[in-house]
């Protein structure tokens, strides 16, 4: 789990967002062929996920405390997977 009230995760958001700020400015104001587009676009989904991940892994935890002692169904696909 981050630990986002810890200093290294402050530090850590606050240059994501200067990132992504920077990343969006150059998105609006230059002039960029698609590749080039395309790339500043990946970026920022990126760093957009990156900021995100706390959020997700308290889901994922929750998600796994909740399933704890739940039976899940083995599938199989044919007899060789006995």
């Amino acid at each position: 789990m981050i630990d986002t009230q810890s200093s290294t995760w402050t530090e850590i958001r606050s240059r994501l967002e200067l990132w992504l700020a920077e990343a969006r400015e150059q998105n609006d104001d230059a002039e960029l062929d698609a590749f080039e587009t395309a790339a500043l676009r990946g970026r920022i989904a990126a760093l957009k996920d990156l900021l995100k991940l706390p959020e997700r892994l308290e889901r994922q935890a929750a998600v796994r405390e909740a399933s704890v002692g739940v039976y899940a169904q083995p599938t199989f696909m044919d007899a060789r997977d006995y």
